[in-house]
């Protein structure tokens, strides 16, 4: 049975204020180690980031710790950024190496992006301009996307379509209620509130796991 939202409300207690100015963000990165190329190029992407108060939490959900240690050794022959730390993630479903890296985050706001997501240089920027008078707030982006081909591999070989933005510019959380329409890489979360209310992600779940912890934070 769900609670009313006031009995949660009450149990979050006294939330400390995030402090005003230069937000800090700690970005997840998650990655089962079979992408290395298109890993190195997210991380790389990252150090291209306008906004520069950030560090980057790789979670490598692989059993193999040998090839976890390649995966970072073949990320780390590009640019990626100085705050970069990788961690080895051992069994649980889709969503435990990302709640490893909320465990691990240090940042006032948390936000992800997979191994085969691009972000834009100023993707952490736009975050921050929206916190600036929103402090504390969930923020969210606009995401495009384009569809590339693995020519039977597993990495992106090259673009086959448009660069598209199929997800509503705006936030509508009525419409949510019934279709996802924020992906992973779109957001930043508090990272107090997280751990205030106790949200992680649900390692239950095989696919929707963003969906899900949107939706009830």
């Amino acid at each position: 049975m769900s609670r009313p939202i006031d009995d949660i409300i009450d149990d979050l207690g006294d939330i400390s204020p995030l402090p005003s100015g230069t937000p800090s963000f700690t970005v997840i990165v998650r990655t089962q180690g079979t992408r290395p190329g298109s890993l190195a190029e997210a991380l790389a992407s990252l150090a291209a980031q306008i906004h520069r108060h950030f560090d980057v939490l790789v979670t490598v959900h692989n059993d193999d710790l040998e090839a976890s240690a390649r995966v970072e050794s073949l990320a780390r022959e590009t640019v990626i950024p100085e705050a970069t730390r990788f961690i080895s993630v051992s069994g649980g479903g889709r969503s435990h190496p990302l709640n490893i890296g909320l465990t691990e985050a240090t940042g006032d706001y948390v936000c992800f992006l997979d191994d085969d997501d691009l972000a834009m240089p100023d993707w952490l920027a736009a975050f921050a301009r929206a916190l600036a008078n929103n402090p504390g707030s969930v923020v969210r982006s606009v995401t495009q996307s384009q569809a590339w081909t693995t020519d039977g591999g597993i990495e992106p070989i090259r673009a086959i379509g448009p660069i598209e933005r199929p997800f509503a510019a705006a936030f509508d959380l009525l419409a949510h209620f019934s279709h996802n329409e924020t992906p992973i890489c779109s957001i930043a979360l508090p990272l107090d509130l997280l751990r205030s209310a106790d949200i992680t992600f649900d390692d239950s779940l095989p696919v929707y796991e963003d969906w899900d912890l949107l939706m009830r934070v």
